[in-house]
């Protein structure tokens, strides 16, 4: 079995600094994995939307229910301190993901940052 395919592969872009910080902020802003996605690395991006989306729709879920179980009896029951849970493993999920994108994000700046100053030339004195 080869080991590398599953090491972490290396993105399939050379990416600019531009790119790289276009990367953490749709990773940070618009959505956990795209910018991953975008950087090259298409199985963490997508695990991490699947994370996001599915952290998303359980916290919506949860909304749902408890505005739909507020406007019909006009009062907080027990049943929500035993399904607030439900929303507190939700919002979770979503922060894992945002954290893990963040995390990729901050890795792919790095990368470009030290690739940039291999490619510079060792400086010569001058005596």
């Amino acid at each position: 079995m080869d080991m590398k395919r599953f090491s972490t592969p290396e993105p399939s872009k050379n990416l600019e600094r531009p790119a790289a910080w276009a990367c953490l902020l749709s990773n940070v802003l618009v959505l956990p994995g795209l910018g991953t996605i975008t950087a090259g690395f298409r199985i963490r991006g997508v695990l991490q939307i699947i994370m996001s989306l599915a952290g998303m729709g359980i916290t919506l879920a949860w909304f749902a229910w408890f505005f739909t179980e507020y406007y019909r009896t006009r009062e907080l029951e027990e049943a929500l301190q035993v399904r607030l849970w439900v929303g507190c493993v939700g919002v979770g999920i979503f922060m894992l993901s945002w954290t893990w994108a963040l995390a990729t994000s901050l890795g792919i700046i790095m990368r470009v940052y030290s690739s940039d100053k291999k490619d510079v030339p060792p400086r010569i004195p001058t005596e």
